[in-house]
């Protein structure tokens, strides 16, 4: 097993390399790439995450004041190149996983902030949910 494995790598590896090679050529020959400065994102906040769905990109998370989870959801679109604040996530967490599928986005887990009573500070506890 482990020699046709290695061998099936061997024979592999040379074509994606040259292929890499070749995109990245085109890519860097064809693109002329500069910075323009766009709007600025209206909230501030830390550990916000990104997925874009039909043209627009999606903002959304946020660790918050004392790892409070802020679950917000920002808009932005290029054309106009404006930010649109949307509804917030059912349960506010922070450190959740998204992805954008036809068109929609879908986000799971994360985690909310749980104090222990007569203590300072509390803990992360993870929540099995997911939005569509």
């Amino acid at each position: 097993m482990k020699n046709t494995m290695s061998s099936a790598i061997r024979r592999v590896l040379p074509g994606l390399a040259t292929g890499l090679v070749v995109l990245l050529f085109s890519v860097g020959a064809q693109a002329q790439l500069r910075w323009v400065k766009m709007a600025p994102f209206p909230e501030a906040e830390e550990e916000l995450y990104g997925v874009s769905a039909n043209g627009k990109m999606y903002v959304m998370g946020g660790f918050g004041t004392g790892g409070k989870p802020v679950g917000m959801m920002w808009e932005y679109d290029p054309a106009g190149d404006k930010w649109t604040k949307k509804k917030s996530f059912p349960l506010p967490v922070h450190h959740q996983a998204q992805v954008a599928y036809r068109g929609k986005i879908y986000i799971f887990g994360g985690y909310t902030l749980y104090t222990i009573p007569g203590q300072q500070g509390g803990g992360w506890q993870p929540v099995d949910n997911s939005w569509e």
